[in-house]
């Protein structure tokens, strides 16, 4: 399975665990200017990946307010799953 999350994540499952990855843009090397993917972590279960997700996601944002945190949380869970419904 392959997953992409608000077109900055992606998640890809094996038979024994879920990978996490951050899309990127290099800044410098081979590959600068390209898309490259940052893996975030390895997670046997789907419920500790989406929650990691939601911490980095907000560690990354500007939010400043509780009710911006609670909207944001929200978001980044419907797309999750509507991901998931493959819509």
């Amino acid at each position: 399975m392959k997953v992409e999350i608000d077109n900055r994540y992606i998640i890809e499952s094996s038979t024994h665990d879920f990978v996490l990855y951050e899309k990127k843009v290099s800044q410098s090397g081979k590959t600068k200017g390209q898309i490259v993917l940052s893996r975030l972590g390895f997670f046997p279960k789907m419920h500790q990946l989406v929650r990691e997700l939601i911490t980095h996601d907000l560690k990354q944002s500007d939010i400043d307010t509780i009710k911006a945190m609670q909207e944001r949380i929200e978001s980044v869970a419907m797309q999750c799953e509507r991901a998931f419904k493959g819509e």
